[in-house]
């Protein structure tokens, strides 16, 4: 089952392609998408563009994105809110409803500890994937969440519970 991550950024977002299976997942293909230092319109228009091809070229069945979480500054929280609103729009106009997924949830998945640390969290994931390259911690997080969300899906299917 072919899954993909996201985790929104309004500098970076990453991105992650997996072939989800219980016993041994693979890595397709993991990135990040840079948005340049140009206005905040141009930036999320970047982005759109960038995602849109991603999710083209690898016809994901499922995408995982991860949920908003509180931050102290008002001004990142917002931008971060509309970085997400267009990830979620890519996710639409290719047919595919996103699996939203906290934070604590995929760290939890991926190490067995909601409170892990990103360091933790992508040693384990490059250990899973069985990947030797270090890759950038945006791409690191987008596999997590991938990840996160071929296990949720196959475990609610095992149950018989429809996401």
């Amino acid at each position: 089952m072919i899954v993909f991550g996201i985790d929104p950024g309004s500098r970076f977002t990453g991105w992650a392609v997996i072939d989800y299976a219980p016993s041994q997942s693979h890595c397709i293909a993991a990135g990040r998408i840079v948005l340049k230092q140009n206005s905040f319109t141009e930036r999320l228009m970047h982005l759109h563009s960038g995602l849109t091809e991603v999710i083209q070229e690898h016809q994901p069945v499922h995408i995982g994105i991860e949920t908003v979480f509180v931050q102290k500054n008002v001004q990142s929280a917002l931008k971060l809110g509309q970085a997400r609103g267009v990830a979620l729009l890519a996710c639409a106009q290719h047919g595919v409803e996103p699996i939203e997924l906290s934070a604590r949830f995929v760290k939890q998945c991926v190490t067995g500890s909601g409170s892990a640390t990103k360091q933790q969290v992508a040693s384990m994931i490059r250990r899973i994937m069985g990947l030797n390259q270090i890759l950038s911690e945006d791409a690191s997080d987008a596999l997590s969440i991938a990840l996160s969300c071929g296990h949720m899906v196959y475990t609610s299917q095992k149950r018989g519970v429809s996401l």
